[in-house]
């Protein structure tokens, strides 16, 4: 796996998908703050 990595060279993809489920956690934490709040 680490191998395809550095082929395809994603590290930024990676970084980019570490971000977007940080902020998809974050909205659904908020959406569950505001029915549960």
């Amino acid at each position: 796996w680490l191998d395809r990595c550095s082929d395809f060279g994603t590290l930024p993809d990676v970084d980019f998908l570490v971000k977007s489920t940080y902020i998809l956690l974050s909205e659904e934490e908020e959406h569950f703050n505001l029915l549960h709040g």
